[in-house]
């Protein structure tokens, strides 16, 4: 009986498909989602790790020449990478592999950083900037995100005496501007 339960048990897991994409890996999945991307960059810091990623080139023929394998750390390299990036022409997707989760928070907030500092070489509202990184929680928001903005002197408040009115806009300043061109320079 006790094996029977177990054999049951098993046969719900390996038909799940959540089940299935841990087994095989985040970058599988990503090489098998449909439509295709254009492009997929992986970043493995371990070259043993990384030369297992090369490998999928081999079993993905049809994509093999839209993979690159970065050999880098993966928090230098993605704030490299966003602060290189035009956002305001590039749409991406990152799958961060929560089983070999090297990427930190800081790293994130970064590049939400870096994306509000493009969005808001144009006046912006918090609602816009929210959408933009995919947010919800504006308190959260508020200071994980813009607080350091502002407290840098890199983003500043169209109306700074009322930082709550709902015609507030934030917008880049010169320093913030110098900021995105210095991160382009050392990509």
């Amino acid at each position: 009986m006790k094996d029977e339960v177990a054999d049951t048990l098993f046969d719900e897991v390996a038909s799940d498909a959540d089940a299935d994409a841990w087994r095989k890996g985040s970058a599988h999945v990503a090489l098998e989602t449909a439509p295709p991307f254009a492009e997929y960059v992986f970043i493995e810091h371990a070259p043993d790790h990384a030369q297992e990623l090369d490998r999928l080139r081999g079993l993905y023929p049809l994509l093999s020449q839209r993979i690159g394998i970065v050999g880098e750390d993966a928090n230098t390299y993605l704030r490299k990478w966003c602060a290189a990036t035009d956002w305001n022409k590039t749409r991406a997707v990152i799958f961060l592999d929560p089983y070999g989760m090297q990427v930190e928070w800081t790293t994130i907030a970064a590049r939400h950083q870096v994306e509000i500092l493009h969005k808001c070489l144009t006046e912006q509202s918090l609602v816009e900037l929210i959408t933009v990184t995919g947010r919800s929680d504006r308190t959260k928001f508020r200071h994980q995100v813009l607080g350091p903005l502002l407290k840098a002197g890199l983003l500043e408040m169209t109306i700074p005496g009322k930082p709550r009115s709902s015609r507030q806009r934030y917008r880049t300043t010169p320093l913030g501007r110098a900021a995105l061109t210095k991160g382009r320079q050392e990509s």
